[in-house]
Order: structure tokens, then sequence, then C-alpha cells
């Protein structure tokens, strides 16, 4: 028998929040996995992270079919392109750097800083509205960043890493809302791969024009850093990205920011207990208050 509209909108919603929880795991499943592989450096390690994304793609569409590809309009294709230039040769990058220099239990503070941006780059670029709601929200995240890192020593590395992480979540927040009128037009997969495959070799083409930025390509040949850096990227730039496009596809995306933000949650926990980084009461009650901020914007 066939699903009524009905049914069917609530079983896409269902799949939707079901992708957003397990991208919020796998995420930051991959957070602290890569935490011991950015050590490459970060423009290295985001280089080979997409390579492997890349080529996972391949076999995912061979499996289910090239269609999608093909039917992709090219304003479309266009709009992913930009998305993947912004999110994944810059917002990756710069987010890597930032966890190399000071650790997942703090990208897991900055991770707070995705609603409030997404919600006001919705607003500007789709002309969607603002919630009233939004002040008491972005309030909550300011107050919360504020707190985490009033204490912060005030090294230049530190400071940089701050600004690099919080940098790489508006850019990647920007990156998807740019991204959002095409995936409600565009296969997800294809969508995903247009994406990885852009920045890739957005990525490539910059570390080539800088001399600096060629000895990044080595990365690709050391047996360490596959072994390091392959895991991980497995499970972000490949599975987490799926199912993150999927959730925000598939069901509204105040719902779906508001499950990502578990990912805070464990950061924050595999930070501490697994990865033994110290993090202070300061640190914990401003995760919390960012995070319940992010989660006031994004049901609004």
């Amino acid at each position: 028998m066939a699903m009524t509209p009905g049914a069917a909108t609530e079983a896409n919603h269902a799949l939707g929040m079901a992708m957003a929880v397990g991208t919020a795991i796998i995420w930051a499943a991959s957070v602290l996995l890569m935490r011991r592989g950015v050590k490459a450096g970060a423009g290295a390690t985001n280089l080979l992270k997409n390579v492997i994304g890349s080529l996972l793609m391949v076999p995912t569409l061979a499996f289910v079919g090239w269609d999608g590809l093909t039917s992709i309009t090219g304003q479309d294709l266009a709009i992913l392109a930009c998305s993947g230039v912004l999110g994944i040769a810059i917002g990756d990058w710069l987010f890597l750097g930032a966890l190399a220099r000071l650790g997942a239990g703090w990208m897991a503070l900055f991770d707070c800083v995705y609603a409030p941006t997404v919600v006001l780059a919705a607003v500007f670029v789709l002309g969607e509205p603002l919630p009233p709601e939004f002040g008491l929200g972005a309030g909550l995240v300011v107050i919360g960043l504020v707190l985490a890192t009033w204490q912060t020593p005030r090294d230049a590395p530190v400071r940089g890493g701050v600004w690099l992480g919080i940098g790489s979540i508006v850019v990647v927040a920007l990156a998807v809302v740019l991204a959002k009128p095409a995936l409600g037009r565009t296969g997800l997969l294809a969508a995903t791969a247009v994406r990885l495959w852009v920045g890739l070799l957005a990525q490539a083409a910059v570390l080539c024009a800088v001399p600096q930025g060629r000895a990044a390509f080595r990365v690709l040949i050391s047996a360490e850093a596959w072994r390091t850096i392959g895991p991980p990227a497995v499970l972000g730039t490949w599975a987490a990205m799926i199912l993150w496009l999927g959730g925000i596809k598939y069901t509204h995306a105040s719902v779906a920011a508001v499950l990502n933000q578990l990912a805070v949650v464990f950061m924050l926990l595999g930070a501490r207990f697994w990865l033994g980084e110290t993090v202070s009461r300061r640190r914990w009650l401003g995760s919390a208050l960012a995070a319940s901020g992010a989660a006031v914007i994004a049901v609004a």
C-alpha cells in the first residue's frame, strides 16, 4: 500500500532526526580521533581527509547510481561548488588549525556558535524571518564563550586558536546555508560528492600555488598519516557529512541543529575522559550556557 503524503512527511522527519543524532555521535568521535592525527599540520590533514572522503564517494555513488550527478542543474552545481570551497577547503582547514592548537574540548565550545550563525545567515541569505528568541539565545552563547575563554592564557598561539575555532564554525555555517536551496532540489549523495570534490580541488590549487604548501602533499605517501588520519576521515568526511546534510534535507533545519548540538556533550566528555585534556569548571559552565543558547535559537 502506498504511503500517504502525511505519513511520508513523518517518515522523512524521523529519518532526518535520526541522521542528525548520528551526525553528533560520529562527528564527536571523528574530532577526538583527529586530535591525534592533526600533528601532520592543518593543511596536510585537511588534504588527506578530503582525498579519503572524495575517494569513498566514488564507490558510494557507483552503488546507488550516477543519476543524481547528471541531473544537477548548472545553478545548483555552482551553489554546491561555492559551498564546498567555503566549508571544506576553508572552514575545515581553519577548524583543524584550531584543533591542533587548543584540543577537542575547546572545539566543543566553538561548535555552539553554529546555530546562531546559521539563523543569521538564513535571515540575510535566504530571507528567513529572525525569531524573537534569537536575542536570548545569542546572549547565552556570547556569555558562555566569554566565561569559558576569560582566563585563557594571553599568548598568541592560544588566542589565535580561539579566533580560528570561532571563524571555522562561522564559515561552515555560512557554507551550509548557502547550500540549503540546492539541497532541496538535488540528491543527497550527489550534493555531498560535489561539495567534497570541489573543496578538495580548491584546497589542492591553493597548496600548489604557495611554495610552503607543496610540502603538504607528502602526507599522501605517509603510512603513519593514513593510519592516524584515515579512520577519523572516514567517520567525519564521509559518514558524518552524509548524515549531516541528510538531517538538514529531511527534517527542519532548526530540529537538526538542536540534535547536532549533542556533539558538544560527546566531545567534552571524550576530551576529558579519553584524551585526558584539562576541562575547567569555568569551561564546563561556559559550554553549558553556550549550548543552551544554541538550543534556544534552534527551536525558535
